[in-house]
């Protein structure tokens, strides 16, 4: 699902971060018992949703953003819009914190032409009637905004440059190279297209899906058994005795909600109760062989289990699966999908490996084998991450679904060399062999221009920058607990 709020990317961040202390203050107000909600902290010192702090300014900010652009600030949206002003609040203490270690101050002109437009009328003039509808809290309260701001703007400037530009090059900043954007274009000039043949592991035969649960049929044996989940051990030892001394029912125990219902039903009934499900649960395997030795209607011993302790009971007696029935041979799939992928990658993987012995000989005639299917991708790169500088690996076309992320298929297919097929590539679901296909005319991606390249580097420059403050060992971030604790209240 598409999160709306992150459309425009960390730039944001820094946008709002150095403008979003120049708004008049809110009226202060107490929070609940006079206490604010604490959203995280920096460096020891609490982030709160209080008027005025860096945060609350950020969350009106970015409010207010949203709702001009139309997004719907539903719980989902707003969860994100306040994690981004928590964000941007780290943004702005960092850049201050910097600016304070080296002593800079903005100068009193500064402060004073900026605040300027505050005090001007709509033809840009200064107009002595505005000024004089602030009171003198509010224009200190203004000033000290001010000031803030052009301390977030200051560090802005010293990182990525400013917008004034000296002989074609933005003023302070860090300078790159002029050949920087030639040598990124040039990166995304060498492409292949490729000719797959891909194998979905969805299309694992029924037959050998029948042949290993035919030949291990204990796993699917069925269990007839119920259970009652304890989330402490003294509780459950002491349930257990009233059980098996008939000071308690076991319906009686599962109403007054002693059992957690971990793995069961309302009424207590092991829900997935196939002996490799049950030994799942299990923290100790060897408890097993007690659970199957019980007599019908007896209770176990306490038995420790991935989700507490628990008590089960011995409905009747064990069945086996039938896997000449729909949903016998389903129970086989899902248990082979779950545990035994590796047997499935090994089928397809020996398939493909035959269909390159055919390929090798019969050459682009050969036939496919059986559920493959071939088709041809059109030009792309190299580039790892599918990275906007350059060209795109399709991967809406499902085989190559999560490939550019996958350093075995890079390095595989740009090793190839014409004519030859790749080894057989797992990619997630599928099983593909690559060749190099004839060289083709991309019409559809020529390219980024130099402006769009430089607007890219400085989405890269800031949402690295974002990453490195965020996550820094000062910052503490509790916005999912604080803001849903603040929902729920």
């Amino acid at each position: 699902m598409k999160k709306p709020l992150l459309y425009i990317g960390s730039v944001l961040i820094f946008i709002l971060a150095a403008v979003a202390f120049v708004f008049v203050p809110a009226k202060a107000g107490g929070g609940q018992n006079g206490a604010y909600p604490v959203f995280g902290k920096y460096d020891g010192k609490p982030i709160e949703l209080k008027p005025g702090t860096d945060f609350a300014t950020a969350v009106n900010n970015y409010s207010n953003f949203y709702r001009n652009q139309g997004v719907n600030l539903d719980e989902q949206n707003s969860f994100y819009l306040y994690n981004m002003a928590f964000n941007a609040a780290i943004v702005t203490t960092t850049a201050r914190e910097a600016e304070k270690s080296v002593g800079y101050k903005p100068s009193k002109k500064s402060v004073s032409r900026n605040l300027l437009r505050y005090y001007s009328d709509e033809t840009g003039k200064y107009s002595s009637k505005i000024y004089s509808m602030y009171s003198d809290n509010q224009k200190e309260e203004l000033r000290k905004n001010v000031e803030k701001d052009l301390v977030v703007s200051r560090f802005n400037d010293d990182i990525f440059g400013s917008e004034t530009e000296v002989g074609g090059k933005k003023l302070y900043g860090i300078k790159s190279s002029d050949a920087e954007i030639a040598f990124l274009k040039k990166m995304g000039e060498d492409k292949r297209a490729f000719n797959i043949v891909s194998f979905s592991k969805s299309n694992y035969p029924e037959s050998e899906i029948k042949s290993f649960a035919e030949g291990n049929k204990e796993l699917f044996d069925k269990f007839d058994i119920s259970a009652i989940t304890i989330s402490d051990e003294a509780t459950a030892k002491k349930v257990q005795k009233q059980l098996a001394g008939g000071e308690i029912s076991f319906d009686d125990a599962v109403a007054e909600e002693y059992s957690e219902k971990n793995y069961t039903d309302a009424k207590g009934k092991v829900t997935a109760a196939h002996r490799y499900q049950v030994k799942g649960i299990l923290a100790d395997e060897s408890s097993l062989s007690a659970i199957e030795s019980l007599s019908d209607g007896a209770f176990s011993d306490v038995v420790k289990t991935a989700s507490g302790w628990t008590v089960f009971r011995k409905d009747g007696k064990t069945a086996g699966t039938d896997f000449e029935t729909p949903d016998g041979l389903d129970v086989a799939k899902r248990y082979i999908t779950s545990n035994e992928s590796g047997r499935i990658e090994d089928y397809f993987v020996a398939k493909a490996k035959d269909y390159i012995a055919s390929a090798a000989v019969a050459g682009e005639g050969a036939e496919l084998p059986e559920g493959a299917e071939s088709f041809t991708t059109k030009p792309f790169p190299l580039n790892y991450g599918s990275t906007t500088i350059a060209g795109k690996l399709p991967t809406d076309v499902a085989p190559l679904a999560g490939a550019d992320r996958n350093e075995n298929f890079w390095e595989k297919a740009f090793k190839l060399k014409t004519g030859e097929y790749s080894e057989p590539l797992v990619i997630g679901n599928y099983v593909v062999v690559l060749r190099i296909a004839e060289a083709a005319e991309d019409a559809e991606e020529k390219g980024l221009s130099d402006d769009a390249l430089r607007s890219e580097i400085a989405n890269y420059d800031s949402s690295s920058a974002q990453s490195v403050m965020t996550g820094s060992k000062k910052v503490e971030n509790n916005v999912l607990q604080a803001y849903f604790k603040m929902v729920k209240n």
